[in-house]
């Protein structure tokens, strides 16, 4: 078999987003055949870019034969789909870590994260945050193109050093950031993080690891936005145990 890495960067690159296009489009078929056609479709492009080959392109170009490209091609997307359902029985909660360092002081980072309805202007994805009371979030967001709406409920905030949450409808997600002095003017953010991928689109987005770049990309935006103002757009500086505030 052969597996001869045969695509480029931007072609794998192509081919990831256009299977998930493929399967996101699936996700809103309400016909049978829409579903196994687009299936098998977005997990063969899917496939080519993981391996990094595309079978069918190696048999016209020589590299292979015709009967052996088409082979290559089914063992690359059978070997995908049996991955992703794997995954999918397993589930699992997936777990993301992130660390940024800011150049702001630690009162001022941590005041600005209070302010959960400015995150849209810096939050991958995120359309809308709706502070409900002290404790309760109501978020709506794009996610792999579907519009996705849950409630959050925050569990512990402790003052410039931490705070912690959960979701309480939607799909499940948790976790905590916390703050870290460098100094006067510096500050280091750590946020961990637990969701569960629901879902064909998003159990791949997961293992292509579009997820974790789309925190990443959060968190950067997060330091420019705080680093560009000079100062927080405001601050709530109550705590919170066991999901009650003081």
């Amino acid at each position: 078999m052969n597996t001869i890495g045969n695509l480029s960067r931007g072609e794998r690159i192509g081919s990831a987003l256009t299977g998930l296009g493929v399967l996101m489009w699936l996700g809103r078929s309400g016909r049978p055949i829409g579903k196994f056609v687009g299936g098998a479709l977005g997990v063969s492009l899917i496939s080519r870019a993981f391996a990094g080959h595309c079978a069918m392109k190696a048999a016209v170009s020589g590299q292979s034969n015709l009967r052996q490209g088409i082979a290559d091609q089914w063992f690359h997307t059978t070997q995908m789909a049996r991955g992703l359902a794997g995954r999918r029985q397993r589930s699992g909660i997936q777990r993301i870590e992130k660390r940024i360092e800011v150049d702001r002081p630690l009162r001022t980072v941590y005041n600005q994260w209070t302010q959960f309805e400015s995150f849209p202007a810096f939050m991958a994805g995120v359309q809308e945050v709706r502070q409900i009371d002290d404790t309760h979030v109501h978020w709506r967001a794009e996610v792999w193109g579907k519009e996705v709406e849950w409630d959050a409920e925050i569990t512990e905030q402790e003052p410039d050093k931490r705070i912690s949450w959960k979701s309480i409808s939607g799909a499940h997600n948790a976790g905590t950031v916390r703050f870290e002095p460098l100094g006067d003017s510096r500050t280091r953010i750590r946020l961990v993080m637990a969701y569960e991928p629901e879902g064909a689109v998003e159990n791949v987005g997961d293992a292509l690891g579009l997820f974790e770049r789309q925190v990443q990309t959060s968190v950067q935006q997060f330091k420019e936005f705080i680093e560009s103002r000079g100062m927080e757009t405001g601050a709530w500086r109550g705590e919170v145990e066991d999901s009650r505030a003081h």
